[in-house]
């Protein structure tokens, strides 16, 4: 299913946001399908069938967990390499924190404190995850980028206004402000050549 699920939630991740379908999906998702998992066998535990039913959920859900790539690459569209092995680091250390995990608390907790420590995390990572304000850093940078665009083009035509006219202020503002609606300061007593 984890495979399946990777595809949909790709989809539904697109239409239904990164952010909300990392934190809802996957992380909630996990939560619950973690301990779902763990009490299943609980309830019934030679029934085969139920485990694998709940086996099938939590691979499900935590293949909601796919547009991490999307959300990390948008946080950082000018440094996606760097992004992507942030984000991997942090996938493939779960390789071994989960053992370490399972190592100390294992004897001390048994398997069910170990599953109830992993659901927690997940729920940590759905709060943390429905936290970040990714849509607004996405503004940020395009906000940020049409910036440096318009600045480019604030000084192209403030050169072109003091090669047209005197170089003051005052035709200045005019010029620039009638082609891009943007005022700029330059010291009044100075031409801007």
């Amino acid at each position: 299913t984890n495979v399946i699920f990777n595809l949909l939630f790709g989809i539904i991740g697109d239409k239904f946001g990164w952010r909300r379908t990392v934190a809802l999906f996957g992380g909630a998702g996990c939560a619950v399908t973690t301990l779902a998992l763990y009490y299943s066998m609980q309830g019934h535990p030679a029934n085969y069938t139920l485990a694998v039913i709940a086996g099938m959920f939590y691979g499900a859900t935590l293949s909601a967990y796919t547009p991490l790539g999307a959300i990390m690459a948008a946080l950082a569209p000018d440094r996606k390499g760097a992004a992507m092995a942030i984000l991997n680091l942090g996938a493939r250390a779960s390789a071994w924190v989960g053992p370490a995990i399972v190592g100390v608390f294992l004897p001390l907790w048994g398997v069910g404190g170990v599953m109830w420590i992993f659901a927690v995390l997940y729920a940590i990572s759905a709060v943390l995850t429905a936290l970040q304000d990714v849509e607004n850093a996405l503004v940020a940078v395009k906000t940020a980028r049409d910036s440096e665009s318009v600045l480019g083009e604030a000084e192209e035509f403030t050169v072109a206004a003091v090669e047209e006219g005197d170089g003051s202020r005052n035709h200045v503002r005019r010029h620039v402000g009638r082609h891009l609606h943007v005022c700029v300061d330059a010291r009044e007593s100075e031409p801007l050549v």
